[in-house]
């Protein structure tokens, strides 16, 4: 099996390839829903499971721990698809404005690309180890994963800012 963090990068890259041929300001407007999640995720998310729970009991299905971690990950993991495509799909939140012209441009848009791929790759290994890899993960982790897990994914590094960057963003967008 590959390394998580070969999956992780690989996973950035090609975000950053998307990015580059949507362009800076297209990126931008996906980046704009991917924090109103995490910020939605750090204030809202465990209300919203436990919700998703308290329904599984309703309709006759509690779940035992393991599938409970299980049926965790999914829901922030299904959340985290349903929001991204729907950030890429069809008309975005594309800020106003011309992208810069030539390597600039394109420079650009590669960086911002490759901070939308860390926020969805680096927000899914999240709650993957959040939920003690429930699926999809041969462990035990490399080193380099395990620092990556604890010390470098979105939810961990952005939470304490993740309100000023909601507000930052709108603000940009409404300039722009």
């Amino acid at each position: 099996m590959v390394p998580l963090e070969v999956v992780f990068f690989t996973v950035i890259a090609i975000f950053g390839l998307v990015g580059m041929v949507r362009g800076f300001l297209r990126e931008l407007g996906v980046t704009l829903p991917l924090i109103v999640l995490l910020w939605a995720y750090s204030t809202l998310g465990e209300r919203l499971l436990k919700l998703v729970e308290q329904g599984m009991v309703r309709v006759g299905h509690p779940l035992s721990a393991g599938a409970g971690d299980l049926v965790s990950f999914l829901f922030f993991a299904i959340t985290l698809i349903l929001v991204t495509f729907i950030s890429y799909q069809g008309e975005t939140l594309a800020f106003g404005g011309t992208d810069p012209p030539g390597i600039q441009g394109w420079l650009l848009a590669l960086l911002v690309g490759l901070v939308n791929g860390y926020l969805i790759a680096g927000t899914a290994w999240y709650y993957l180890a959040y939920y003690h890899y429930p699926v999809l993960v041969q462990l035990p982790l490399t080193p380099m994963a395990q620092t990556i897990a604890s010390y470098a994914l979105p939810p961990i590094v952005l939470r304490p800012l993740l309100p000023f960057l909601v507000f930052f963003f709108i603000i940009l967008r409404i300039i722009r």
